[in-house]
């Protein structure tokens, strides 16, 4: 019905998402975590502290993953912004 469109979280999500990634990550499920964290970095502005947690976030469960190479695009961007 919505043909396939993806539905980003409102930017006042971005802490919840955070949390749940926490919740995920202290339950051992990185993987999930990973997609919160990523979630979290998607809804929350440029400068916000839910950005910098978020990617801390993720380098924790991509390293755990061994996909670290994955946080360096990111990290850029987020840079950038």
């Amino acid at each position: 019905p919505d043909g396939g469109a993806v539905i980003l979280p409102a930017r006042g999500d971005a802490d919840a998402l955070v949390g749940r990634g926490f919740e995920a990550e202290g339950a051992g499920r990185s993987a999930e975590a990973a997609g919160y964290y990523r979630r979290a970095l998607a809804a929350a502005p440029p400068g916000a502290e839910a950005r910098t947690i978020a990617l801390l976030g993720l380098e924790r469960v991509w390293a755990e993953l061994g996909t670290t190479d994955s946080i360096v695009p990111l990290v850029t961007a987020a840079l950038r912004a």
